[in-house]
């Protein structure tokens, strides 16, 4: 962001409240030869030598520092292999097809009362949840390939995760489902917003607190299929099973 220029440019559209991400990615798809990560973005938000322009305030989240996310101390190992979400192609970036995932774990009572896989597709809202028998990267490996093992490769492009260290394996999983992977950048686990805001419909269901090893996959199952077959104002008030399946003729 040294060009006068850009800087004004992002800082218009910090001010129509678009995201870093969204920035970005715009940036990218007009001018695909000057891209800026959403990471440089915030950087330059919250520079010191910024610091009077009070540009954290034409975030949503309004935050005078950076936030992090509790939990991720995602720079004391390194995840192999790891490709950052900007990276990802138009498609996925602007919803424009099935297919481009999200997932996160949610955690029961106090981080240590079971865990439940959630993913999401970017475009029809489809949801997937999966329970956890640990924390363990391999156990998270299992979950996604029995979501989409069965899937044919057209329904399942790319997955973006977060840094926690469940998602060391994404390679294997890339592999088996011949997918791509991508991850937000550390401690920014909101540029995976769609799993995000899913993951707060599904706490409407299993408030924070609980004992999520005592829930069933029968009640996930029952759980994600009441957001799925709910309509959606962002879906034009379809339901996200009704978008999949008018798009990819795969029932689900």
């Amino acid at each position: 962001l040294d060009d006068p220029s850009l800087q004004h440019w992002v800082i218009r559209k910090l001010g129509k409240s678009w995201s870093p991400e969204q920035i970005s990615g715009r940036l990218r798809l007009k001018v695909p030869d000057q891209t800026v990560s959403p990471e440089t973005i915030y950087q330059f938000i919250y520079a010191k030598e910024n610091r009077q322009l009070r540009l954290f305030e034409l975030l949503r989240k309004r935050h005078q520092r950076r936030q992090l996310k509790y939990g991720r101390r995602c720079q004391q190992f390194q995840i192999p292999g790891r490709i950052f979400i900007e990276e990802r192609s138009q498609a996925a970036i602007l919803r424009l097809e099935i297919g481009h995932w999200e997932t996160d774990n949610m955690e029961g009572k106090r981080h240590t009362h079971g865990s439940v896989s959630a993913s999401v597709d970017r475009k029809s809202l489809l949801t997937k949840l999966t329970k956890l028998a640990s924390k363990q990267a391999s156990e998270k490996e299992a979950a996604l390939l029995r979501d989409f093992g069965h899937w044919p490769s057209t329904l399942v492009k790319s997955i973006t995760y977060d840094n926690g260290t469940e998602n060391y394996t994404h390679q294997k999983v890339a592999k088996a489902l011949n997918c791509h992977t991508y991850f937000c950048h550390p401690y920014h686990s909101w540029e995976k917003g769609t799993v995000e805001n899913t993951i707060g419909l599904v706490r409407e269901y299993l408030p924070k607190g609980l004992d999520l090893s005592t829930i069933s996959q029968g009640e996930l199952s029952w759980i994600a299929d009441q957001l799925n077959q709910r309509p959606r104002k962002k879906l034009g008030y379809y339901t996200p099973s009704e978008i999949f399946e008018k798009e990819t003729g795969w029932v689900t």
